[in-house]
């Protein structure tokens, strides 16, 4: 009954409409954290707690705002929630006295101004860096919306062991066929670049799910912050880099293929590359990419163009026709350069938001939450784990 609650109050803030203390003081009685306690004093204090946050919140914003820059409104609830519990101390202080008492030394001020803290810093900072900010869901990365988390196991593994497999027999086959050379120039390649990255997240990824799989709490949860945002821009680049391999070599570079191995080896790097995007933009948890992201998917590729002038300045070819300054004129290279660069914040643009319908659709309109670990600890609200996101 607290979940169906919960959820209708959702859709009232996503809708502008108040939130009215009473009606979610309710929902604050029904936690497990305030077990045991007076019911009568925590009515009073869960009032207290949701109309001093929305009071202190709202004197510089509308509530339209405020409500979409906290975004979720379980968050709202959890918030309100602790500082309820810290006001059951205080149980006849009335909304008019939180507003108004303003001494640094009054009890009620110093909660206040905590509360005010908190819902400045999740809100402004999910605007400028989401989904960096505030704390990370490393079990979005690690679980799909209809996968259990053994099957997304099984097949991130296995897409990690083809993919590992692919690499090192084509090195074979050159080797075995006098094509050393050309294994070694495949390191100047954005083709092969990008498939060892593939090969490489799909076997981080499996690792990850694994853990959360036998364990209930993922290895990427226990990573520093710096390699959990790592993480998610690694996952960034192998949702939009493929699409980019697959459109340049279709459009401007495939030809015939003589051996059943050079159709093999094409099709596995340049058409399965983009199967592989497709799955984790379709079936992970994963939240819309953060616009943070397309800063490392411009350097990367502004590096990569370093690099194939390199490649040309010290082992004398082009990686790729269209980059030849010597067959093209300055004017069409840049124009091929500046396209690749439009087409990936084109591509970037539409995973991000195609991602975003995958949420809206799973998680708002089919209530389909995820699948967890039967291991997983996390506080859960509205089907929902909230890991820990309740302030202590």
């Amino acid at each position: 009954m607290a979940s169906r609650s919960l959820k209708e109050e959702g859709r009232a803030i996503g809708s502008s409409k108040p939130l009215v203390p009473k009606r979610a003081a309710g929902l604050i009685l029904d936690s497990p954290r305030l077990h045991g306690k007076d019911r009568s004093t925590l009515v009073k204090s869960s009032e207290l707690g949701v109309s001093a946050l929305f009071s202190f919140s709202l004197g510089n914003w509308g509530l339209e705002e405020f409500c979409s820059c906290l975004a979720t409104p379980r968050r709202i609830i959890a918030i309100a929630e602790y500082y309820a519990s810290s006001f059951a101390h205080y149980p006849r202080t009335s909304f008019y006295d939180v507003g108004t008492c303003r001494e640094p030394g009054n009890p009620i001020w110093w909660h206040s101004t905590r509360i005010l803290s908190n819902s400045l810093d999740m809100a402004i900072g999910r605007r400028i860096t989401a989904p960096y900010a505030g704390l990370f869901d490393p079990t979005r990365f690690v679980t799909s919306w209809i996968l259990p988390p053994g099957a997304l196991f099984a097949i991130r593994a296995l897409l990690a062991l083809y993919a590992f497999t692919t690499l090192f027999f084509i090195f074979g086959w050159n080797g075995t066929h006098g094509r050393s050379e050309a294994s070694q120039q495949s390191f100047s390649f954005f083709t092969v670049l990008t498939y060892w990255g593939l090969a490489f997240y799909y076997a981080f990824a499996a690792v990850h799910t694994g853990s959360y799989w036998f364990t209930g709490t993922p290895f990427l949860a226990r990573w520093p912050k710096a390699l959990q945002v790592a993480h998610s821009m690694f996952y960034s680049t192998i949702v939009v880099y493929p699409w980019i391999v697959t459109i340049v070599y279709w459009t401007l570079l495939a030809g015939q293929f003589p051996t059943t191995f050079a159709l093999w080896s094409n099709t596995s790097q340049h058409a399965l590359n983009s199967a592989y995007a497709l799955f984790e933009i379709v079936f992970p948890r994963t939240e819309r990419l953060p616009w943070l992201d397309l800063i490392p998917i411009i350097i990367l590729l502004a590096l990569y163009l370093a690099l194939a002038y390199v490649t040309h300045a010290t082992q004398g070819f082009y990686v790729y026709p269209f980059l030849d300054l010597q067959k093209n004129s300055s004017g069409i290279v840049g124009a091929y350069i500046v396209g690749i660069l439009v087409a990936a914040i084109i591509i970037f643009l539409i995973v991000r938001y195609i991602i975003a319908l995958r949420v809206w659709v799973t998680e708002k309109k089919l209530r389909m939450t995820g699948k967890t670990s039967t291991l997983h600890k996390g506080a859960v609200a509205d089907e929902y784990p909230l890991h820990s996101a309740i302030p202590k």
